[in-house]
């Protein structure tokens, strides 16, 4: 993913805070992207984020339909190390909110070091990623969305790939946001789960506490193109199936996986569904942005604009992202890893929008002396 271009300097970072990493990367982020007061209202509210353990693995997304440069921001927490630490702190406080204790407490049984391990809840999900909302809501936000990887095993004795209960499932990530437990949705869960074909899987379950009506997002994959009508009829889904199948068939010969994002709750699946779109063929690693470059998203990207998901500033900006780069500094040698992991598609009443999830990546190499 190398784009060839001479190596940078990175100035000695203060504090040891995210925000004061991303200034000295500035210039590697396309303003088509992110503009000027959005890139202020960004560090505004994820620059406070410890530089190490952030700056290993995070990424942003775009809305590539809207004209504002913005984007939200996702990271990816590691139970036991600085970040996981850095939130137990913050939920362990007696001014924390709900969403922050929960989040606490659910790191804290998380931790392979800590007294609690080998309960339930470290037994059934192996990694967790917070999603914060930046590019559409006021100065400061809500806590951010919590999603949990769910320990998979599917061997020839064991054909359910599943290692929880859906039922555990729901409760496990409805207590890492602070929610009360709510019979109707682990009812919900568990009926999306019995929806699954043979072969699908659910990779992730997360939930969203800054957004309302409450609902549990699932994401299902391993599924055929020809079961995806089946499936969303076996969870309600209230759109045209016939619209995902198009999407789908659009991009059938440049993406060759796909993953659905399925919100239940107790009141029903909501109207909006979205379907990730991957290039890389195997779901062996979840970082597919390390593996991929602008050659293997080129495709993508212009097909988005041809069928008019996708702006051509947007487009540009899109283009523009990955790449690999040696940065010079006061405190060494880093990488700085740029790619794009996935696209979504949202479709909801009829129509689709689209947006783009990449991942950033700075680490050191050879330290300073």
């Amino acid at each position: 993913m190398s784009d060839g271009k001479a190596p940078a300097t990175v100035e000695a970072r203060a504090g040891g805070k995210f925000g004061a990493l991303l200034e000295a990367l500035r210039a590697f982020i396309p303003r088509e992207l992110i503009g000027g007061p959005e890139w202020t209202r960004l560090l505004d509210r994820i620059g406070g984020l410890p530089e190490k353990g952030v700056a290993s693995r995070c990424g942003f997304e775009f809305r590539l339909d809207a004209p504002a440069p913005a984007a939200d921001f996702f990271v990816v927490v590691i139970p036991g190390q600085v970040l996981a630490r850095y939130y137990i702190r913050r939920g362990t406080t007696d001014e924390a909110s709900p969403a922050a204790a929960g989040l606490a407490r659910h790191l804290v049984l998380m931790d392979p070091d800590g007294p609690s391990r080998g309960n339930s809840v470290a037994d059934w999900n192996n990694g967790m990623t917070l999603e914060y909302d930046v590019a559409e809501v006021a100065r400061g936000g809500a806590a951010p969305g919590v999603f949990l990887k769910t320990r998979r095993t599917r061997t020839p004795e064991r054909k359910d790939p599943h290692h929880c209960s859906p039922r555990t499932a729901a409760a496990g990530i409805a207590a890492a946001v602070g929610w009360e437990p709510d019979e109707g949705e682990r009812r919900a869960v568990q009926r999306a789960f019995d929806a699954l074909p043979a072969g699908g899987e659910v990779a992730h379950i997360g939930a969203l506490p800054g957004r309302a009506p409450r609902a549990l997002r699932i994401l299902v994959q391993r599924l055929e193109r020809a079961e995806v009508p089946g499936f969303l009829e076996c969870v309600q889904w209230s759109g045209d199936s016939d619209v995902v199948v198009s999407a789908l068939s659009d991009f059938r010969d440049i993406c060759s996986r796909f993953r659905l994002s399925v919100d239940v709750s107790a009141h029903g699946t909501a109207p909006r569904l979205g379907v990730e779109l991957f290039v890389r063929e195997k779901w062996d690693r979840e970082d597919d942005w390390l593996a991929t470059d602008i050659e293997d998203w080129r495709p993508v990207v212009e097909r988005l604009q041809a069928c008019g998901w996708c702006l051509p500033e947007k487009a540009r900006g899109l283009l523009a992202w990955p790449g690999v780069r040696q940065l010079y500094g006061a405190r060494g040698v880093h990488l700085l890893y740029l790619g794009i992991n996935h696209v979504k598609l949202l479709v909801e009443q009829g129509g689709v929008r689209a947006k783009a999830y990449t991942g950033l990546r700075c680490v050191p190499v050879r330290p300073q002396g």
